[in-house]
């Protein structure tokens, strides 16, 4: 079958398409994640589902990026950093010992945005330079 733009896509292939989507991508269940003996991300279960966008919100140093970097396996990068629980890519558990975490980070990519002060923290800065 040749390949088709999305206006080309007849309503029954759209539709297959919406029902890949609802598929999970990765499922995570009972994850904690251990820096050391601290516990810093506590029962984590939620499915992320293809083609659909998920927003993690909460406070600073709530563990939202550690539980990221758990989902490529970045978070063990770190000395003493350990996970328990499960996190499945397209069915395949990411911690299986026979896993490469090399093959899992080229499937799962991690993008971090550089810290900038808010603009009243640089203005704060400078004023107790001066």
């Amino acid at each position: 079958m040749a390949t088709r733009t999305p206006s080309e896509q007849t309503n029954e292939e759209a539709q297959q398409g919406m029902e890949v989507g609802r598929e999970a991508c990765i499922e995570v269940s009972e994850l904690n994640l251990y820096y050391g003996s601290f516990l810093a991300v506590q029962d984590v279960n939620m499915r992320i589902e293809r083609f659909k966008a998920t927003a993690l919100i909460g406070a600073s140093g709530c563990g939202k990026s550690t539980f990221l970097r758990s989902l490529n396996r970045m978070h063990e990068l770190v000395p003493g950093a350990r996970a328990e629980g499960h996190v499945t890519l397209e069915g395949d558990d990411i911690y299986a010992a026979n896993i490469d975490p090399v093959s899992i980070r080229r499937k799962v990519g991690m993008v971090f945005r550089p810290r900038t002060p808010s603009r009243r923290c640089r203005s704060t800065t400078t004023l107790r330079q001066a």
